[in-house]
């Protein structure tokens, strides 16, 4: 199958995570049914259990656990986690695109492949990928919606579309973190930190994209998530928006269950950089001539997204993902 030119058998997808007893299975039959012909790799933890899992490749590492960083919600930091499976995915990957998928996603179409090389116009002083790499608007952020600080080096982890060049380019020099940068690590400024509870250095997506920046470039500055300035910010916007596309969850065709209430009020949830805030930056930063789309067509497509969800529900007949779409129905009528 053939999308915008990319043949679905080029592509490589790296689902890495936890085994979710719920959400794998579907996940792995969502990428069989909507990027055929793809290569599956499954990277995931030693001693799971993985029978009936359709994939290519199966990769199992030892789990280096996760630390606690918020104390008061006992919410644990999976940053290595994420790092080793995906790492070990990717030196799997044989084909010339790769999507790098968490295991409890669900791919409900592949129109994403659409937005690959859309945006053409670049600063090149900021160009890093050879085309600029897809990302999920939910959970890329430009400031906090708790304290309103700004949140530099934030596209989402979710899921991550490109050439394989580029996905190995941005994560497999990343090093792992040591504990103290996981948990309990002493900010530089306590006062500007964007979320009080935690205690980590960074967040997840933060340590991935600053990794990668630094790579790249020398005068970039960020030494932990409360040390944001005028600066830091200014180069994070112009490598962001010269390197990656954000995409609003009718656009990147997947939905998360266990964090549906941020894809159904995506639109609702301060800092997130959203296709609408992603256009304002590409056009005030790359391309002077672009025109904006219209926020009807937000509204719209929105729709249609939602509705193939219901049957998406209907087809799965799970109780739980039931509840999810009858909350959304209720936020759209």
């Amino acid at each position: 199958m053939k999308i915008n030119d990319i043949n679905t058998k080029d592509i490589s997808v790296v689902v890495q995570g936890a085994i979710d007893k719920e959400y794998t299975h579907i996940c792995l039959e969502s990428i069989r049914k909507y990027l055929p012909g793809s290569e599956i790799i499954l990277s995931t933890w030693e001693g799971s259990n993985i029978n009936g899992l359709d994939y290519d490749i199966l990769v199992l590492s030892k789990d280096p656990g996760g630390v606690i960083f918020d104390f008061t919600r006992n919410v644990v930091n999976n940053s290595n986690r994420q790092l080793i499976s995906t790492k070990n995915g990717l030196k799997k990957v044989n084909n010339k695109y790769t999507l790098k998928f968490r295991s409890d996603n669900i791919l409900i179409d592949n129109k994403f492949l659409n937005y690959f090389n859309k945006f053409n116009f670049y600063n090149y002083k900021y160009k890093i990928f050879q085309s600029r790499v897809l990302v999920s608007a939910v959970y890329s952020r430009e400031f906090s919606d708790e304290t309103n600080f700004p949140m530099p080096f934030h596209p989402s982890d979710f899921f991550i579309f490109g050439y394989s060049s580029d996905i190995e380019n941005y994560i497999y020099n990343t090093e792992l973190l040591k504990n103290d940068s996981l948990s309990n690590f002493d900010c530089k400024y306590y006062n500007k930190i964007p979320y009080q509870n935690s205690t980590y250095q960074y967040t997840t997506e933060q340590y991935f994209c600053y990794s990668w920046v630094k790579r790249h470039f020398d005068d970039v500055i960020f030494d932990d998530w409360s040390d944001w300035n005028d600066k830091n910010i200014e180069q994070s916007n112009n490598i962001l928006y010269n390197n990656f596309v954000f995409l609003d969850p009718y656009q990147s065709c997947f939905i998360n269950y266990k964090h549906s209430w941020a894809f159904e009020l995506y639109h609702s949830i301060n800092g997130l950089i959203t296709y609408k805030v992603f256009q304002k930056y590409y056009k005030k930063l790359c391309d002077n001539n672009y025109i904006i789309e219209m926020d009807f067509r937000d509204k719209i497509n929105n729709l249609k997204f939602y509705q193939k969800l219901f049957r998406i529900i209907k087809f799965y007949n799970k109780l739980t993902i039931f509840f999810v779409g009858i909350r959304i129905t209720i936020k759209l009528y």
